[in-house]
């Protein structure tokens, strides 16, 4: 195994601004980082989409049975983040029963 693939670098931020700095700085250095759970919510994923563009392995850590202030943050992203697509979910309810009606005048004029 490769000393690269041995350093594992934890992006313990509250932004993505701050893991994508570090991960620009470390560069070439360092192959494999750890995003956990706040830091992923807080992301809304972006950061694994960021660290797949730069060719970096993902040692995602998403668990939520952890340190509490870790949990209840979480928490409360999780919160907002199902409202938020809560609402978003409702808009799409329409487009939903369009593409049921269209299968159904498919199967019936087969």
């Amino acid at each position: 195994m490769d000393m690269k693939e041995r350093l594992i670098i934890a992006l313990d931020y509250n932004n993505i601004e701050d893991m994508k700095n570090l991960i620009e700085k470390l560069g070439d250095e360092v192959l494999v980082y750890k995003v956990g759970l706040e830091g992923f919510l807080n992301t809304k994923g972006e950061i694994i989409d960021y660290l797949i563009s730069k060719n970096k392995k993902i040692f995602l850590d998403l668990k939520f049975h952890d340190i509490e202030n870790t949990v209840v943050n979480a928490a409360k992203l999780l919160l907002f983040i199902t409202f938020t697509h809560q609402t978003d979910l409702k808009q799409c309810k329409p487009l939903r029963k369009k593409q049921k009606n269209p299968a159904k005048t498919q199967k019936q004029s087969q």
